[in-house]
């Protein structure tokens, strides 16, 4: 899993040698994204935009099979009230939330095929966490 990665989304890119490893050695890739990241906003201005962050824009179009997106910022624009006690909110906030905890949990278990868990909405590799 990768929850606010500072990792850039076209090195997740399907046939890329940069992870072609990673995806040799996981059974699925799960990718948390929150398009409202602001420390993943910083890490791209650092980057001079050229190398959009995983953990802020999802990943890219062309994927494999192994690797799933899971879009939060939905949720956390509607939630957003909850986490505003929290240091760096909007790049922390999974860890102080109770419907993610349970995507995680769900996840780990693998008990329900990706489209099944409880917590998410949408089809296939690109999924969202319900609101």
């Amino acid at each position: 899993m990768l929850v606010s990665g500072d990792i850039s989304s076209s090195s997740l890119a399907d046939n890329n040698p940069k992870s072609s490893s990673l995806y040799r050695h996981c059974v699925r890739l799960t990718n948390y994204f929150n398009p409202y990241d602001a420390a993943l906003s910083l890490s791209n201005i650092k980057r001079i935009g050229v190398s959009p962050r995983a953990g802020r824009v999802g990943l890219p179009d062309t994927l494999p099979g192994k690797a799933v997106e899971v879009d939060t910022g939905t949720y956390y624009a509607a939630n957003a009230h909850k986490f505003d006690h929290i240091p760096n909110d909007s790049h922390t906030w999974y860890f102080f939330d109770e419907v993610f905890m349970r995507d995680v949990y769900e996840t780990v278990k693998g008990d329900v095929d990706r489209n099944r868990i409880s917590t998410r909405v949408g089809t296939h590799n690109r999924l969202s966490l319900s609101t």
